[in-house]
């Protein structure tokens, strides 16, 4: 289930009120919100962004994970070549890079390649939080949390964790950010200051 705030949706369909407006912008993704499983058909999007990893909310902005240079059948990731790239694209339309936006989406703000596939993103304020184990490794030499410029897309700091976290296993509150890893441990990081 997804909600633009006001109905909520089972996938595309809405199924809170008489009004059948399918019409609503809310994250959503074909392959599931618990599927951690990377398909270059599985889409996820919040209006005409699209990617196939992870997406988080701004402010007028989606951040994204993409794994893949096309959706066609033969189109595979290239392990340890760093393939994950993060993206921020505008949600104001006149605001995205001019020409024609891969996969019949925006055109991102920025790109950039990481060597980390993502499991787990928040963003919180002006930073993009990303965290997984490290490309091609599945987490068996631990797992990497890096801190992006949300603005920007500027790398701000990496950090080593001794486990990669679980799918989706990330919050952030009260100036804190929350980690669960797959060894079953809870770990946290503090706004400095």
């Amino acid at each position: 289930l997804g909600t633009d705030g006001e109905n909520v949706y089972l996938r595309q369909m809405n199924v809170s009120s008489d009004e059948k407006n399918n019409e609503g912008r809310y994250v959503h993704t074909t392959g599931g919100y618990l599927d951690s499983s990377w398909f270059n058909r599985t889409v996820w999007s919040f209006g005409r962004a699209r990617t196939t990893g992870l997406m988080v909310l701004g402010d007028n902005t989606v951040y994204g994970v993409e794994a893949y240079h096309g959706r066609g059948a033969n189109v595979l990731i290239k392990p340890a070549s760093n393939a994950y790239q993060l993206k921020s694209i505008s949600l104001d339309e006149t605001r995205g890079k001019q020409g024609a936006a891969k996969f019949g989406g925006q055109a991102p703000l920025w790109e950039q390649r990481t060597g980390i596939r993502v499991t787990a993103m928040v963003r919180a304020g002006g930073t993009l939080f990303v965290a997984g184990p490290p490309d091609a490794l599945q987490g068996a030499k631990g797992g990497l949390l890096a801190a992006y410029d949300a603005n920007s897309g500027e790398k701000l700091a990496e950090y080593a964790l001794d486990s990669p976290p679980v799918w989706d296993g990330m919050a952030a509150a009260r100036g804190r950010l929350y980690l669960a890893l797959s060894d079953g441990a809870i770990i946290s990081f503090r706004k400095p200051g």
